[in-house]
C-alpha cells in the first residue's frame, strides 16, 4: 500500500487505514432534516453529509443556514459535509442556476458552519479557483468530486480526475461510478490502487450499484478514507445501512 495519507476533522482522524462512515442527510424539509439528524446523534457515524440540493428550501440562503446551525448544535462532535450535488451528477432537481449555487456554497463556507465542502470538477477552473482560496481562509476541506451514474469509465480517464483535484490542490478527491458487471468493481479498485501509490491526494472511490458493494466495505483496503452508509433513504445506489456498514467495519477493525 502507498504512503497513508490523514486528515483531521474536529479530533476524528480521517485516512485510508479505515474508511471513516459518512451518513447522508436528505431530508426535504426541516423536520425531516432534523429527524435525519436525530438518527446520525444514535448512529453516531464518523461524519455526516448534507446533501443540501434535497432540500425544499435551498433558494433561501437564511433558510439553509439555520438548518446547518441546527445541524451543528445537534451534532457539535461530528464533521459535517456540505453537498449540493447538481442534476448532472445524481443530484435533485432544483431551482437555482449554477451561479447561484456556487455563490451559495461561498458564502456557507464564509459562514464557518461547516467541515468540509463538496464540489464537483465539471464546474469552471475560475470557480474551483476561487472556492479553493475561500474554503483556505475559513479552514474548510475542499473535496472535489465527480460522479458517473451510467457506468464505469476507462482508468485513464479517473486518474485524470485525480489529477485535476490535486493541481487545484484540492484536500481530498472523489470519484463515483456506476458497476454495471464484475468487472467494473475490479476496475475501479485497481484504479484505486493506482492513485493511492502514485498520487499525495487522499481518494474517495465507490462503484455504485449492486455490484459496487464490496468497493463500500473494502475501499479502505485501496486507500479510500470516506465510505457512505444510508440513513432514512439512501442517496446514491448501493448503499448499506448505517448501522450495518458500522458493524462491518468495526470487526473488521478489530481483525486487523
Amino acid at each position: 500500500m502507498g504512503a497513508e495519507k490523514t486528515l483531521q476533522v474536529r479530533g476524528k482522524v480521517i485516512s485510508g487505514s479505515m474508511s471513516a462512515v459518512c451518513l447522508p442527510i436528505t431530508g426535504r424539509t426541516r423536520d425531516e432534516i432534523m429527524k435525519d439528524t436525530e438518527h446520525a446523534k444514535k448512529t453516531g457515524p464518523d461524519m455526516i453529509e448534507w446533501r443540501a440540493d434535497f432540500f425544499e428550501g435551498l433558494g433561501d440562503e437564511t433558510k439553509v443556514k439555520e438548518v446547518l446551525t441546527a445541524i451543528r448544535e445537534r451534532l457539535p462532535e461530528i464533521p459535517v459535509l456540505f453537498t449540493v450535488r447538481s442534476e448532472a451528477e445524481g443530484g435533485q432537481r432544483v431551482s437555482l442556476k449554477e451561479e447561484d449555487i456556487f455563490q451559495l456554497t461561498k458564502n456557507i463556507c464564509e459562514a464557518g458552519l461547516i467541515d468540509i465542502v463538496d464540489f464537483e470538477l465539471r464546474n469552471s477552473e475560475e470557480r474551483i479557483t476561487d472556492l479553493r482560496k475561500i474554503s483556505r481562509i475559513h479552514n474548510i476541506l475542499l473535496l472535489l468530486s465527480y460522479h458517473n451514474f451510467s457506468e464505469t469509465p476507462e482508468e485513464e480517464l479517473l486518474i485524470g480526475k485525480c489529477q485535476e483535484a490535486e493541481r487545484y490542490g484540492a484536500d481530498i478527491v472523489k470519484t463515483a461510478v456506476m458497476a454495471n458487471t464484475r468487472e467494473n468493481v475490479l476496475d475501479l479498485l485497481n484504479t484505486a490502487l493506482t492513485v493511492e501509490t502514485r498520487f499525495n491526494i487522499p481518494a474517495v472511490t465507490i462503484a455504485m450499484g449492486e455490484y459496487g458493494l464490496v468497493s463500500r466495505v473494502f475501499g479502505w483496503m485501496f486507500g479510500s478514507p470516506i465510505t457512505f452508509g444510508a440513513g432514512e433513504k439512501s442517496s446514491a445506489p448501493g448503499q448499506l445501512p448505517v448501522e450495518e456498514l458500522m458493524s462491518v467495519l468495526e470487526t473488521l477493525r478489530k481483525s486487523t
